[in-house]
Protein backbone atom coordinates (compact mmCIF):
# COMPACT_ATOMS: atom_id res chain seq x y z
CA UNK A 1 0.00 0.00 0.00
CA UNK A 2 2.60 2.31 0.46
CA UNK A 3 3.22 2.66 -3.37
CA UNK A 4 -0.02 4.50 -3.15
CA UNK A 5 1.04 7.28 -1.10
CA UNK A 6 0.42 10.57 -2.31
CA UNK A 7 -1.56 9.49 -5.18
CA UNK A 8 -4.85 9.36 -6.73
CA UNK A 9 -6.44 6.09 -6.77
CA UNK A 10 -9.73 4.89 -7.83
CA UNK A 11 -11.87 2.42 -5.77
CA UNK A 12 -14.46 -0.01 -7.47
CA UNK A 13 -16.98 -1.89 -5.80
CA UNK A 14 -18.73 -4.39 -7.79
CA UNK A 15 -20.79 -7.40 -7.12
CA UNK A 16 -18.79 -10.60 -6.89
CA UNK A 17 -19.39 -13.06 -8.98
CA UNK A 18 -18.06 -17.02 -8.25
CA UNK A 19 -16.05 -18.22 -11.12
CA UNK A 20 -17.65 -21.62 -12.93
CA UNK A 21 -16.41 -24.26 -10.66
CA UNK A 22 -14.25 -27.40 -11.12
CA UNK A 23 -17.26 -29.47 -11.25
CA UNK A 24 -18.89 -27.51 -13.86
CA UNK A 25 -16.01 -27.32 -15.99
CA UNK A 26 -15.24 -31.22 -15.59
CA UNK A 27 -19.41 -31.77 -16.39
CA UNK A 28 -19.03 -29.65 -19.53
CA UNK A 29 -15.48 -31.65 -21.39
CA UNK A 30 -17.72 -34.64 -20.28
CA UNK A 31 -20.95 -33.17 -22.25
CA UNK A 32 -18.14 -31.65 -25.31
CA UNK A 33 -16.63 -35.35 -25.73
CA UNK A 34 -19.81 -36.90 -26.18
CA UNK A 35 -21.19 -34.26 -28.32
CA UNK A 36 -17.19 -34.62 -30.42
CA UNK A 37 -17.50 -38.19 -30.77
CA UNK A 38 -20.68 -38.14 -32.14
CA UNK A 39 -20.13 -35.11 -34.46
CA UNK A 40 -16.51 -36.64 -35.55
CA UNK A 41 -14.94 -33.87 -34.17
CA UNK A 42 -11.96 -33.85 -31.62
CA UNK A 43 -12.85 -32.12 -28.16
CA UNK A 44 -11.09 -28.43 -28.87
CA UNK A 45 -12.51 -28.67 -32.50
CA UNK A 46 -16.20 -28.98 -30.73
CA UNK A 47 -15.34 -26.35 -27.99
CA UNK A 48 -14.18 -24.00 -30.50
CA UNK A 49 -17.04 -24.10 -31.86
CA UNK A 50 -19.68 -24.56 -29.04
CA UNK A 51 -18.08 -20.91 -28.10
CA UNK A 52 -18.38 -19.14 -31.09
CA UNK A 53 -22.68 -20.48 -31.22
CA UNK A 54 -23.41 -20.16 -27.63
CA UNK A 55 -20.77 -17.25 -25.91
CA UNK A 56 -20.12 -15.08 -28.64
CA UNK A 57 -18.72 -11.99 -28.68
CA UNK A 58 -17.55 -8.87 -31.57
CA UNK A 59 -14.04 -9.42 -32.51
CA UNK A 60 -11.78 -6.64 -31.48
CA UNK A 61 -10.38 -6.20 -35.15
CA UNK A 62 -13.77 -6.16 -36.75
CA UNK A 63 -16.74 -5.39 -34.16
CA UNK A 64 -19.41 -6.88 -37.67
CA UNK A 65 -17.62 -10.14 -36.93
CA UNK A 66 -18.52 -12.31 -33.90
CA UNK A 67 -15.79 -14.69 -32.49
CA UNK A 68 -16.15 -17.23 -29.68
CA UNK A 69 -15.54 -15.86 -26.49
CA UNK A 70 -13.38 -17.61 -23.46
CA UNK A 71 -15.95 -19.52 -21.08
CA UNK A 72 -12.78 -19.42 -18.00
CA UNK A 73 -14.14 -16.32 -16.76
CA UNK A 74 -17.78 -17.06 -17.07
CA UNK A 75 -19.04 -17.14 -13.82
CA UNK A 76 -21.39 -20.05 -11.90
CA UNK A 77 -24.59 -18.53 -13.15
CA UNK A 78 -23.37 -17.93 -17.04
CA UNK A 79 -21.50 -21.25 -17.05
CA UNK A 80 -24.61 -22.95 -16.25
CA UNK A 81 -26.76 -21.32 -18.81
CA UNK A 82 -24.10 -21.65 -21.23
CA UNK A 83 -23.95 -25.79 -20.78
CA UNK A 84 -28.42 -25.24 -21.24
CA UNK A 85 -27.73 -23.80 -24.39
CA UNK A 86 -25.73 -26.52 -25.42
CA UNK A 87 -28.06 -28.84 -24.19
CA UNK A 88 -30.94 -27.67 -25.51
CA UNK A 89 -29.35 -27.27 -29.08
CA UNK A 90 -28.18 -31.35 -28.33
CA UNK A 91 -31.28 -32.20 -28.09
CA UNK A 92 -33.59 -30.04 -30.41
CA UNK A 93 -31.21 -29.41 -33.56
CA UNK A 94 -29.43 -33.22 -33.70
CA UNK A 95 -31.39 -35.17 -31.20
CA UNK A 96 -29.03 -36.06 -28.71
CA UNK A 97 -29.79 -36.29 -25.20
CA UNK A 98 -26.83 -35.04 -22.80
CA UNK A 99 -26.70 -37.05 -19.75
CA UNK A 100 -27.16 -34.83 -16.26
CA UNK A 101 -24.23 -34.79 -14.37
CA UNK A 102 -25.05 -37.10 -11.80
CA UNK A 103 -25.18 -39.57 -14.49
CA UNK A 104 -22.14 -38.45 -15.61
CA UNK A 105 -20.78 -38.79 -12.40
CA UNK A 106 -21.77 -42.62 -11.35
CA UNK A 107 -18.25 -43.23 -9.57
CA UNK A 108 -18.20 -40.07 -7.88
CA UNK A 109 -18.94 -39.60 -3.76
CA UNK A 110 -22.24 -38.31 -2.58
CA UNK A 111 -20.50 -34.97 -1.08
CA UNK A 112 -18.97 -34.45 -4.67
CA UNK A 113 -22.51 -35.13 -6.34
CA UNK A 114 -24.28 -32.55 -4.14
CA UNK A 115 -21.48 -30.08 -4.51
CA UNK A 116 -22.27 -30.34 -8.44
CA UNK A 117 -25.87 -30.20 -7.91
CA UNK A 118 -25.78 -27.03 -6.08
CA UNK A 119 -23.00 -25.72 -8.96
CA UNK A 120 -25.24 -26.61 -11.47
CA UNK A 121 -28.59 -25.25 -10.27
CA UNK A 122 -30.26 -22.76 -12.47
Amino acid sequence: MSRFEQKEVAVIIERWKQKRSNNQNAYYWALVSILANSFGYDNEELHRELKFLFNAKPSLLDPTRLIGQSTADLDTLAFTEYIGKIKRWAETEHGIILPNPEDVFTEISDEVKEEMKEDLAP
